[in-house]
Protein backbone atom coordinates (compact mmCIF):
# COMPACT_ATOMS: atom_id res chain seq x y z
CA UNK A 1 0.00 0.00 0.00
CA UNK A 2 0.92 3.12 -0.45
CA UNK A 3 0.82 6.61 0.62
CA UNK A 4 -2.60 8.34 0.20
CA UNK A 5 -3.63 11.12 2.21
CA UNK A 6 -7.42 10.63 3.07
CA UNK A 7 -9.44 12.69 1.61
CA UNK A 8 -11.73 13.98 4.43
CA UNK A 9 -11.53 17.39 6.24
CA UNK A 10 -9.27 17.39 8.90
CA UNK A 11 -7.80 13.90 8.55
CA UNK A 12 -4.30 13.80 7.85
CA UNK A 13 -3.90 10.21 7.91
CA UNK A 14 -1.90 8.50 4.94
CA UNK A 15 -2.65 4.93 4.92
CA UNK A 16 -5.57 4.71 2.73
CA UNK A 17 -6.89 1.41 1.40
CA UNK A 18 -10.44 2.66 0.61
CA UNK A 19 -10.76 4.36 -3.01
CA UNK A 20 -14.57 6.14 -3.61
CA UNK A 21 -15.00 7.28 -7.39
CA UNK A 22 -15.42 10.84 -7.13
CA UNK A 23 -14.84 11.44 -3.57
CA UNK A 24 -11.11 10.31 -2.72
CA UNK A 25 -9.40 8.15 -0.48
CA UNK A 26 -10.72 7.26 2.61
CA UNK A 27 -8.95 6.03 6.00
CA UNK A 28 -9.83 3.12 8.29
CA UNK A 29 -11.19 5.13 10.89
CA UNK A 30 -13.00 7.48 8.44
CA UNK A 31 -14.51 4.85 7.44
CA UNK A 32 -15.47 3.10 10.38
CA UNK A 33 -17.04 6.55 11.55
CA UNK A 34 -19.17 6.67 7.93
CA UNK A 35 -20.45 3.12 8.98
CA UNK A 36 -21.19 4.65 12.56
CA UNK A 37 -23.08 7.79 10.83
CA UNK A 38 -24.98 5.61 8.17
CA UNK A 39 -26.46 3.55 10.79
CA UNK A 40 -27.43 6.48 13.29
CA UNK A 41 -28.92 7.67 10.24
CA UNK A 42 -30.83 4.67 9.61
CA UNK A 43 -30.03 4.90 6.14
CA UNK A 44 -29.44 1.08 5.28
CA UNK A 45 -29.98 1.36 1.61
CA UNK A 46 -30.34 4.68 -0.91
CA UNK A 47 -30.33 5.17 -4.70
CA UNK A 48 -26.77 5.52 -5.99
CA UNK A 49 -26.82 9.30 -6.21
CA UNK A 50 -27.46 9.68 -3.19
CA UNK A 51 -25.67 7.64 -1.32
CA UNK A 52 -22.70 9.61 -2.62
CA UNK A 53 -24.18 12.61 -1.52
CA UNK A 54 -24.36 11.50 2.06
CA UNK A 55 -20.81 10.46 1.92
CA UNK A 56 -20.34 13.75 0.19
CA UNK A 57 -21.39 15.39 3.36
CA UNK A 58 -19.51 13.09 5.44
CA UNK A 59 -16.44 13.71 4.36
CA UNK A 60 -16.85 17.52 4.62
CA UNK A 61 -17.18 17.47 7.81
CA UNK A 62 -14.35 17.46 10.16
CA UNK A 63 -12.95 14.57 11.47
CA UNK A 64 -14.57 13.81 14.88
CA UNK A 65 -17.53 16.21 14.56
CA UNK A 66 -19.50 13.48 13.74
CA UNK A 67 -18.92 11.56 17.25
CA UNK A 68 -18.53 14.72 19.48
CA UNK A 69 -22.16 15.64 18.58
CA UNK A 70 -23.08 11.84 19.74
CA UNK A 71 -25.05 12.09 23.45
CA UNK A 72 -22.69 10.54 26.18
CA UNK A 73 -22.92 10.80 29.75
CA UNK A 74 -20.46 12.63 32.17
CA UNK A 75 -18.40 9.15 33.13
CA UNK A 76 -18.39 8.27 29.67
CA UNK A 77 -17.24 12.27 29.11
CA UNK A 78 -15.04 11.98 31.94
CA UNK A 79 -12.97 8.74 30.86
CA UNK A 80 -12.21 10.04 27.72
CA UNK A 81 -10.14 12.33 28.94
CA UNK A 82 -8.07 10.39 31.37
CA UNK A 83 -4.25 9.66 30.59
CA UNK A 84 -4.03 6.54 31.96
Amino acid sequence: MGVRNCCRNGCDDIMCSTYIEDIGYMCRECKSELIKYFEDKGLEELPENELYKEIEDFMNTKVGTYVKKKKINIDAFLDNCDLY
